[in-house]
């Protein structure tokens, strides 16, 4: 009996849905190009230890982001395990850097057409691809998928959504770590009997922290960032 099962892997970043046929063994590698809007806000405010405002400021940014992904997945009768690499141009504070995300998941096939899966993320964000002089990302994701919906002769739909549990880590060369949650959602269509595929990617992640000192003086951090990306994926499955 043949299938349309839903490979969901959420990047984080993000989600990632291939057909693919029930077997005991599938393999599957994949490369894509992407493109969409990012936009970012990060505020900064420091006082004095007298609980005065002494300097701050409030950096939005929206901006046209393009990037890449590969990825690797290997499906053994209803469980999956898949490895991805992401890489997404971003801007934080006026100056434009790399987003990488490194991300580990595996999944259950519950029947054709849900599934639930697990991951881990690590993630950097900098002048260049694994570079982190901005700050450095980690941490787990669960989530759940729907798809292996036909549309007509020509295409499949495939879904995810998934609730991240990351967390900053030396943001901007401070030392200051904090808990930075997020949402993501990915939405694909894959052209049956082709390697192609189309994929919307919604991420939305957000989070704060205030560090006090030994002299008293206190500093206040608050970052937002959120993007939709569409992209072109390339499969190849055996």
């Amino acid at each position: 009996m043949k299938r349309f099962a839903t490979m969901l892997l959420v990047t984080g970043l993000g989600a990632t849905s291939l057909p693919a046929a029930a077997m005991e063994m599938g393999q599957a590698a994949r490369f894509g190009a992407a493109v969409g809007r990012y936009s970012s806000e990060l505020k900064v405010e420091g006082f004095d230890s007298g609980g005065n405002l002494v300097a701050g400021g409030d950096i939005t940014n929206v901006k046209l982001t393009y990037g890449g992904e590969l990825g690797y997945t290997i499906t053994l009768s209803d469980f999956y395990a898949d490895v991805g690499l992401n890489m997404l141009r971003v801007r934080l504070q006026n100056v434009d850097n790399w987003r990488t995300d490194a991300l580990f998941t595996v999944g259950y096939y519950l029947n054709d057409n849900w599934s639930v899966f697990a991951g881990f993320r690590r993630g950097w964000q900098g002048d260049g691809i694994f570079k982190q002089d901005k700050f450095r990302e980690i941490g787990p994701y669960l989530g759940f998928g729907f798809g292996g919906m036909s549309l007509g002769n020509w295409g499949v739909f495939n879904s995810s959504f998934a609730y991240n549990f990351d967390r900053v880590q030396n943001i901007a060369g401070t030392g200051i770590d904090f808990s930075y949650p997020g949402v993501s959602a990915k939405f694909g269509l894959n052209l049956k009997g082709t390697p192609h595929s189309l994929q919307l990617r919604l991420q939305h992640f957000w989070g704060d922290k205030s560090q006090g000192f030994d002299d008293g003086t206190r500093l206040d951090l608050d970052l937002k960032e959120t993007w939709a990306v569409l992209s072109y994926v390339f499969t190849l499955g055996w």
